[in-house]
């Protein structure tokens, strides 16, 4: 069953009832320049993990943890046609790869998106499933909680430098809006869960490494939490906070010199899921299913 509504249908309901080598900033860029950024195409209840818990907590408070119904978005790809891309609110945008609508392997249902990455014979690959503008965009303070259930068959592995995306979110940034904010999720060296800033029509690129690998060959469920009002990001992977992936303003460190190296979010007006990598690597296939986007946290199925 897929369920998607409007934030005014949501809150409707809600008060009638009750996402290069890493070592310094000499030669660490997450992205080389070759993936800039697609062209077709991304608040704070508070950071803290007492706030994040309080925010879906009571019948009163939205729909129950995991529960799809109410959300601004969420889709099981259940009611679209295997083989192809998914219809309704999404648009497929890819380079190198093949993005379809599958019933070989999925988690909550029978059906997920299928993502197939070219071979090694080029740096860029995506393949990007997308939802943008209204009645998505903008959220409530332009704050955003996401949730998707991720399955990888490989990953570059360890002693690999390849960066990759899985979830990115994009919009201009208020206090200088010829300038878009992407706050992203994915992997790098070894393997490991990597928060991600970069910026269009300024130079940035910023990173913050995690010690926590993400697991190929099994469903993970991987939610995000990006605050704009207080600049900040969260990942949580299986339910459990990854605290040195978590972002307050700023990160490790950025490529760019002449960026203040603060994380500046952006007035969201795209999500954006699935599977981008900037260095040359081998052929990837990635399962997506039980996507989701909303005002508080979702948690997982």
């Amino acid at each position: 069953m897929r369920v998607i509504g409007s934030i005014a249908v949501l809150m409707a309901l809600t008060s009638g009832c009750t996402g290069e080598v890493l070592g310094g900033p000499s030669d660490v860029g997450p992205r080389d320049a070759a993936s800039a950024i697609d062209a077709h195409a991304s608040v704070d209840v508070g950071i803290a993990t007492d706030a994040v818990a309080t925010s879906d907590a009571g019948s009163d408070a939205g729909p129950a943890p995991g529960e799809c119904t109410g959300r601004v978005l969420c889709d099981d790809f259940e009611s679209y046609a295997v083989g192809g891309p998914p219809g309704g609110p999404w648009s497929v945008s890819t380079n190198s790869a093949t993005l379809v609508v599958d019933d070989a392997h999925a988690v909550g249902g029978s059906r997920a998106l299928h993502i197939v990455t070219g071979d090694a014979s080029g740096s860029y690959r995506r393949a990007f499933a997308s939802v943008s503008g209204a009645p998505y965009f903008p959220l409530p303070d332009h704050e955003m909680w996401g949730r998707m259930r991720i399955y990888a068959v490989s990953l570059p592995g360890v002693g690999a430098a390849v960066h990759w995306t899985n979830v990115q979110a994009e919009g201009p940034i208020a206090s200088m809006p010829s300038v878009t904010a992407l706050y992203r999720y994915g992997g790098m060296n070894d393997d490991r869960w990597i928060a991600n800033y970069e910026t269009s029509g300024a130079s940035s690129d910023c990173w913050r490494n995690s010690a926590t690998a993400m697991q190929a060959g099994r469903w993970t469920c991987m939610e995000w939490h990006f605050a704009t009002a207080t600049n900040q990001m969260e990942l949580f992977v299986d339910g459990a906070r990854i605290d040195d992936a978590a972002i307050d303003r700023n990160g490790d460190g950025c490529v760019s010199s002449s960026w203040t190296s603060e994380w500046l979010g952006g007035q969201w007006n795209a999500l954006r899921v699935g599977w981008e990598h900037y260095q040359t690597t081998g052929s990837h296939e990635i399962y997506v299913d039980d996507v989701a986007m909303d005002v508080a946290r979702i948690g997982c199925p």
